[in-house]
């Protein structure tokens, strides 16, 4: 899955735009409680991605701020997502996360 985003990614780009180097991505799913869930539903998400949801956890800097980064997004994003589901009760869930970087 990562692998053909990132492919996808690079036909987009010039050659000499160094935008997808150094980069982490991470593809990920999040299955709420109990269900079921394949995981060819799993996203991807790159660093420096605009992330669309609530920061819930506060990020360190270590050589530069790490909140862009794709991992730290991933966890924000499955947090934000379960207290979505779950409202004011507890939810369980489990969040699949492969990182790897470019």
């Amino acid at each position: 899955l990562r692998e053909e985003w990132i492919l996808d990614e690079l036909k987009q780009v010039d050659p000499t735009d160094a935008t997808m180097q150094h980069k982490t991505t991470c593809a990920w799913l999040l299955t709420p409680g109990h269900q079921q869930v394949s995981l060819s539903a799993a996203q991807v998400l790159a660093s420096g991605s605009p992330m669309n949801a609530e920061v819930r956890f506060v990020s360190c800097v270590v050589e530069h701020p790490r909140a862009s980064d794709a991992e730290f997004q991933v966890v924000n994003k499955a947090a934000e997502r379960l207290l979505e589901v779950g409202g004011s009760t507890a939810v369980e869930g489990k969040l699949h996360f492969d990182v790897s970087e470019i």
